[in-house]
């Protein structure tokens, strides 16, 4: 979480003490990455849990945004899933017009975590 250790009050802070923002089943932002390279992750599809699922779906969260990454040569993308954070490298779907792509949690950081490119 961006926030300096030694701040007491920030521009925030209040929302941050709100119950629903600290449930452990709340949506938490995530990257996520595509198990089959060349099968694009649908923007907007629902994160489930089962290849072939039965409507209704249980959905735990949603792609907001994906892309092809030429450095990473896969699609890549963030989304927003229930818990996220306690689920890294979880494999899941992503359902969207009635079909769906296998995708991986990952650190929403795809390229350089350590920022070794950035600060180097």
């Amino acid at each position: 979480m961006p926030i300096g250790k030694k701040t007491d009050d920030f521009i925030g802070a209040r929302s941050l003490q709100r119950p629903n923002d600290q449930r452990s089943d709340r949506l938490q932002f995530v990257g996520l990455q595509s198990v089959e390279n060349e099968k694009p992750l649908p923007l907007g599809g629902h994160i489930i849990s089962q290849a072939n699922p039965k409507i209704p779906i249980d959905t735990q969260g949603y792609c907001t945004s994906a892309c092809y990454s030429p450095t990473l040569k896969r699609w890549i993308g963030l989304g927003m899933v229930r818990s996220g954070r306690e689920r890294m490298d979880e494999s899941v779907f992503i359902f969207s017009n009635g079909k769906t792509v296998a995708a991986k949690i990952v650190s929403p950081t795809h390229f350089d975590q350590k920022g070794e490119r950035l600060n180097g």
